[in-house]
Order: C-alpha cells, then structure tokens, then sequence
C-alpha cells in the first residue's frame, strides 16, 4: 500500500507550474497552426462569415462611430503622443 501512494505521488508530481505552462503554449501553438492552415492554405473563413453574419445586425452607425473612436487609441497617430506623455509625467 505504501509503495502504490509512493507510485501516484511519483506520477503527480510532474505536474509542475512549468509542465503546465509549457502544456498550455503547445496547446496555443497547435491552436494557432490549425487556425493558420484553415485560413492562409484552405482559404476557409466559414468562421468569419458565421461571426459577421451574427453581428450585422447590430451594426449601427453610432456604434460605427464608437468603435473608430476605440480603434483609434491602438494607432500610432495616438500611441507616439501618449508614450511621450507618459514619458514627461514620470
């Protein structure tokens, strides 16, 4: 009995933060290549055309506006002025 609990805590004990970290990426990466693959060399966008289909509905052009207005801070056109804001402030 003894030597079986020695066994499963044996076995357990490979399951680490790191091997579970290191788990999760491989299962990103086979996630993303599959994705890669269904997109850039099967030319399939099934998906996309399922997700705009779904939301064109509730496009609105206020809503248009909003999300301009939201896209807006990932450019460079505001990032280089906020950087450097925030480069004086501190």
């Amino acid at each position: 009995m003894n030597t079986e609990i020695k066994k499963r805590q044996t076995w357990l004990s490979i399951f680490t933060i790191e091997f579970l970290v290191v788990l999760l990426m491989l299962l990103a990466l086979i996630v993303f290549i599959f994705a890669a693959r269904e997109i850039f060399v099967l030319k399939n966008f099934v998906f996309d055309d399922d997700v705009f289909a779904a939301l064109r509905p509730y496009i609105t052009p206020a809503r248009t506006r909003f999300m301009n207005f939201i896209t807006f801070f990932g450019k460079h056109d505001a990032l280089i002025p906020l950087n450097m804001a925030l480069n004086f402030y501190y």
